[in-house]
């Protein structure tokens, strides 16, 4: 029960977060970490996708490619 209580509100920190920090690709990295790692690889993919074009929009070309490969990873 603690456990899943504390995964629901590290869920609503982070969505939170990304609400009051639209412009950064951390937070949206970390969620598509957890939805990988939770095996919900549909949220994975739309918070990876919303990460690489945060990165792309300020012209940071190495995080793009290294999100753009642990997407392609995603089974």
């Amino acid at each position: 029960y603690t456990l899943e209580k504390k995964n629901t509100e590290a869920l609503a920190l982070l969505k939170n977060g990304i609400a009051k920090n639209p412009n950064t690709f951390d937070l949206q990295v970390l969620l598509a970490i957890y939805y990988r790692d939770a095996g919900n690889t549909l949220l994975a993919k739309d918070y990876y996708d919303q990460a690489i074009s945060i990165a792309q929009k300020q012209g940071n070309t190495s995080v793009v490619q290294s999100l753009r490969e642990e997407e392609n990873a995603l089974q």
